[in-house]
């Protein structure tokens, strides 16, 4: 019976450490599970923002831009005006 009781004693203890390993083993896959969401929103607030920025600097791109050629059109008339003055002055003294 000694035996049987020592037999049942050493069972239930090897089940006790099992459940208490397969717990610990749970709570270290746990907290590893909430670094990665942890990092996960980080890193997604983080792409937000330089989406965000990008956008900004594509704005700020197309007003240059705009801005360029604006500049350009307006030297292209400038060009056109000093040529014609040109060509005038040429005539009256040619």
């Amino acid at each position: 019976m000694k035996l049987f009781c020592d037999r049942i004693i050493s069972i239930i203890l090897l089940v006790v450490g099992n459940f208490m390993d397969n717990q610990t083993i749970l709570e270290k896959l746990g907290d590893r599970v909430s670094q990665v969401l942890q990092h996960y929103h980080a890193v997604k607030s983080e792409n937000e923002i330089l989406q965000n920025e990008l956008m900004k600097e594509k704005a700020q791109i197309e007003l240059k831009d705009a801005e360029i050629e604006k500049l350009t059109t307006q030297n292209s008339v400038k060009d056109l005006e000093i040529e014609e003055i040109v060509n005038k002055i040429e005539s009256i003294l040619g």
